[in-house]
């Protein structure tokens, strides 16, 4: 049985869990005038997966503004250099606490579809004015690209990104990390073992 059920025939309860919840439900489904009958109400929702308190109109809206102006005007941070530096947690390893997991390796970005290893996100534009691949496959492999950042310098395939604001790259945190012998990728944000930034 549940474990809900276990604590309420431990608390002296008189009824088990289904019935619980069931009851919780109807007194919160009574409130709302249209329910013809509680068991059909019951079953309808548990059927759906909601509850449907009450019929919303639909109400049609409109979006009149303009997105792409909007992202082509957006400044870029002022720097010196030639372009704005992003650092994300990758989807899959996080800021690197589970780097040495091969399975969250093999997953695949949810964009570029890269796996085990990190990589510079460039808009194409920018990649076919720098003549960097645009095009990655088996016999096309990515481009190298050094990218410093103060006196740090890191060398890094470059991918195509489609979306990616031309003028800014993106590297994700969490590759490089080598305490634990997950030298895979490498690292764009390098720390000491406190986690001081080094």
């Amino acid at each position: 049985r549940q474990w809900q059920d276990s604590l309420l025939a431990w608390s002296g309860a008189d009824m088990g869990y289904h019935q619980l919840i069931k009851s919780t439900w109807e007194a919160a489904m009574t409130n709302y005038g249209s329910m013809t009958s509680f068991e059909n109400a019951w079953n309808k929702a548990v059927h759906d997966g909601v509850f449907h308190a009450y019929d919303a109109e639909a109400v049609e809206l409109t979006f009149t503004g303009d997105l792409s102006g909007a992202a082509k005007q957006a400044a870029l941070m002022p720097g010196q250099g030639t372009f704005e530096v992003e650092l994300y947690t990758s989807p899959a390893l996080g800021n690197g606490l589970h780097a040495n997991n091969p399975w969250l390796q093999e997953m695949p970005d949810p964009l570029t579809k890269v796996t085990w290893d990190n990589y510079v996100c460039m808009a194409p534009s920018d990649m076919e004015q720098l003549g960097l691949q645009t095009y990655l496959g088996q016999e096309s492999p990515a481009s190298l690209v050094s990218l410093t950042v103060g006196d740090r310098t890191l060398e890094l395939p470059a991918v195509p990104l489609p979306g990616q604001k031309p003028g800014s790259v993106s590297v994700a945190l969490g590759y490089g990390r080598g305490a634990n012998g997950e030298r895979v990728g490498r690292a764009a944000c390098l720390s000491d073992d406190d986690g001081n930034p080094m």
